[in-house]
């Protein structure tokens, strides 16, 4: 493995075109469906121009190994981890390198509860990895990939819950968000004017 690829408790992470390529993304990938067994996982991504490439080999790597792979599109890790959750899914995968650049992209592996994986569990998934025995599945037990278009508005009332959305409608706050160009892009600025009432200014959006 090259020097960019950061191998640890918060995932798979490395420069693509480098260190992390599709055939590393699938691979890493059975090894996770191995891990939490066949049965549904949740997939989601960030806004890097790499995800969908390396959402299509996380995918295949699901179905060799028996794993049903639910899409859920370009969504807010957050957003992943409590549809992981609410979906009753063995686990869950997020495509996405959090902070760094764009030339970066990651896999960060979830439990069906909803949370990363712990260090031992980690451990647990890279021994598989290394090991590279997976349990390839024959063709007529392929599984069929789902999607899953409402898992924002789901985690948004989830929020709504917890907060008094008449009183902050009422105070008709004005509020500044960095979108880092990512995922916040897509869904903070409409969510705060159209939920919140709230005059929004967003800035690298």
């Amino acid at each position: 493995m090259k020097e960019s690829l950061k191998v640890g408790v918060s995932g798979v992470r490395g420069v693509v075109g480098e260190s992390i390529s599709p055939q590393l993304a699938a691979a890493f990938t059975q090894a996770f469906g191995t891990f939490v067994g066949r049965g549904p996982v949740v997939v989601g991504r960030d806004t890097r121009p790499s995800g969908r490439m390396l959402e299509q080999a996380v995918i295949a790597g699901l179905q060799s190994v028996g794993c049903t792979p639910v899409l859920l599109g370009i969504v807010p890790t957050p957003t992943l981890l409590l549809a992981t959750k609410e979906l009753g899914a063995r686990g869950g995968i997020a495509i996405t390198a959090s902070h760094n650049s764009a030339e970066w992209n990651a896999l960060k592996f979830v439990d069906r509860a909803g949370l990363f994986l712990d260090e031992m569990h980690t451990e647990e998934l890279f021994d598989i990895y290394h090991q590279g025995d997976f349990p390839l599945v024959p063709e007529n037990e392929l599984t069929a990939v789902t999607t899953a278009t409402n898992a924002f508005a789901r985690h948004a009332a989830r929020i709504a819950a917890y907060v008094d959305v008449a009183a902050i409608r009422a105070r008709h706050f004005k509020v500044a968000v960095d979108c880092v160009n990512g995922v916040g892009a897509v869904f903070t600025p409409a969510w705060l004017r159209e939920e919140l009432g709230c005059d929004v200014v967003a800035l690298y959006d």
